[in-house]
């Protein structure tokens, strides 16, 4: 199945909706990394984040759903320097 795309919303909230599986790990990375270049986030913060962020989503792919499909839901919003 193809990746799905983010979807910009408003407020400046991003959110990604995607299948919750391992493949879709780089899109997730990617996701995050896109958000987060617009932004000043020290690397520190970016690491952390990257780190947390890839933690819940593999959770999800490898227990939410069992052996059934589902999806993932990730909304994020950067309020730069409130870091």
């Amino acid at each position: 199945m193809e990746k799905d795309k983010p979807s910009h919303k408003g407020g400046g909230t991003k959110e990604l909706v995607l299948d919750a599986t391992l493949g879709n790990l780089t899109a997730v990375n990617n996701f995050l990394d896109a958000l987060l270049d617009e932004t000043s986030a020290p690397t520190k913060v970016r690491l952390q984040l990257e780190l947390v962020v890839e933690e819940i989503f593999v959770n999800i792919a490898s227990y939410a759903y069992g052996e059934k499909e589902g999806k993932a839901h990730i909304k994020a919003r950067v309020d730069d320097g409130a870091y």
